[in-house]
């Protein structure tokens, strides 16, 4: 959404939360290697956003960025531009502000993209969490700190088995 101080947008993934809940019995935040998954997807829309911003003196282009949340109950990210003019931005030609088209086509498409991975690495670490249990371990704490895929490709070798 726009404000006087740029641009903010809030995502709560919900369908996520219920997941856990669903799986875990009880809200819990994300491991490592689900964060990350969250980190790989915003990172890859703010660079998307970045690369397709028009450019005249390239401050408001460099300010994209994101924050990926991640607290029990309440997972979300949120990508943001705090330059002031950024909601007015505009193709040359084109009066259409570009918070209100670009911006949000192209967050829900890597949303679209990154639920499913997320889906999948949460399963996995509910699948682990009860191996670890039927262990005698301590369940989530010692599954969360899988180590973290670093890449969009490494998250897809992860998920497809490669």
């Amino acid at each position: 959404m726009a404000t006087e101080a740029g641009y903010i947008a809030p995502y709560q993934l919900v369908s996520i939360e219920q997941l856990i809940l669903q799986l875990n019995g009880s809200p819990r935040s994300l491991t490592s290697s689900e964060a990350n998954v969250v980190h790989v997807y915003a990172q890859g829309a703010t660079e998307e956003i970045a690369a397709s911003w028009p450019v005249d003196t390239g401050n408001s282009r460099d300010q994209w960025m994101f924050f990926v949340g991640n607290s029990p109950g309440s997972i979300s990210f949120t990508i943001q531009n705090l330059v002031d003019y950024v909601p007015f931005v505009h193709y040359p030609g084109d009066p259409t502000e570009l918070v209100d088209t670009l911006v949000p086509d192209i967050i829900d498409r890597w949303i679209d993209r990154m639920l499913p991975a997320l889906r999948a690495e949460v399963e996995q670490t509910q699948r682990d969490i009860a191996v670890n249990l039927a262990q005698g371990g301590k369940g989530y704490l010692d599954v969360r700190r899988r180590k973290p895929l670093r890449s969009l490709s490494d998250l897809i070798d992860a998920v497809l088995g490669g």
